[in-house]
């Protein structure tokens, strides 16, 4: 996403066909879940996948029973 960069709607296309490759890799692994800790990216991710996308931190809080 670049940060704001694919945050504005003159260049969502363009921020969307880069992420494309790692839609494609996400989609091939059918994963029940994608973890970054990138906000900008797990919005992006979840757009382009349709697949939950969380932070690492809430992993480890679910890991702990927190």
């Amino acid at each position: 996403m670049g940060g704001t960069f694919g945050a504005r709607s003159k260049n969502y296309e363009t921020s969307m066909k880069i992420g494309g490759p790692v839609f494609d890799e996400i989609l091939k692994a059918t994963p029940d879940l994608v973890v970054t800790d990138c906000l900008g990216c797990k919005l992006q991710i979840q757009h382009g996948t349709s697949i939950k996308t969380t932070h690492p931190i809430l992993i480890l809080k679910q890991a702990y029973g927190l």
